[in-house]
This record gives structure tokens, sequence and C-alpha cells, in this order.
């Protein structure tokens, strides 16, 4: 008796995708550097400003699930205090709809035309996707 899970696995990702739950368009675009660092505002702060980023080849229009994070409690708030202002802080998570090891986390993932940070890039054992955690601060 064959008990293999291989054919099962490599139908996870097409099924999850045919459900029609991966409604979002993901872009990985990178990052314009400056003698090998990225540019940085007059505060010291990495510019996001995603008309100077560049598309990663083979990385354009990718199905994506945009989720949010966590749930938050009324004792985490997203909201930081800083002495200009206030910046709200949005974590989610992004389901890809495959493996995409090129992927860096000094990237930058464009969902629907709203550019994001790439906190984590995180793979599957079984090399069948991808998960990205990723943020932006609206001021």
């Amino acid at each position: 008796m064959n008990q293999s899970l291989t054919y099962e696995l490599n139908q996870v990702m097409p099924l999850a995708e045919a459900t029609g739950l991966l409604s979002s368009l993901c872009t990985i675009q990178q990052r314009p550097l400056t003698s090998g660092q990225p540019k940085v505002s007059a505060a010291g702060q990495v510019d996001l400003n995603p008309p100077e980023f560049t598309d990663v080849a083979g990385l354009v229009n990718i199905p994506c699930q945009l989720v949010v994070m966590a749930v938050p409690r009324p004792d985490q708030s997203g909201i930081a205090r800083m002495p200009t202002g206030f910046d709200d802080k949005n974590a989610r998570h992004l389901l890809l709809n495959d493996y995409y090891p090129q992927i860096l986390d000094s990237y930058q993932a464009v969902v629907d035309g709203t550019p994001y940070q790439i906190q984590t890039v995180e793979h599957d054992s079984q090399k069948q996707q991808t998960r990205l955690a990723i943020r932006t601060y609206t001021k």
C-alpha cells in the first residue's frame, strides 16, 4: 500500500488558488542601493518611495492572500506615540501561491498597489509555499 503524501502536498496551493482565497496580487521589489546600502532620508530612515524600487524578475503579480497578523488586544496598541505625532503600525501576513526561495527580507512587497516592508520570509518544509510577515506605517 502506497501511503505517500507527495500527490496531496503538490495539490495544496493549486486548490487554495482555485477556491478564490488568493484574491490579491503581490509584486516583490528591490530597494535602490547607494554604495551597497539602502538610500536613507535626511532623518536616517530607509526611503520607502515605491517609484524608486525596481521589480524583481519572476516576482511580479504573484497571486496571494493578505490577512491581519493577529487580532489586537486592548493592551497591545498599534499606535506609537512619537515626539512629532502618532505612527500607526499595520502588520499583516501574506501567503503567496507558490514556493519563492529568492525573496529576501530586504525587499519590499507591493500588494494591490500598497507598499509593505518585509519583516520575515518563511517557507514550509515541503517547499510548496512562501509566507511573509509584512508591515506598513501610516503617519
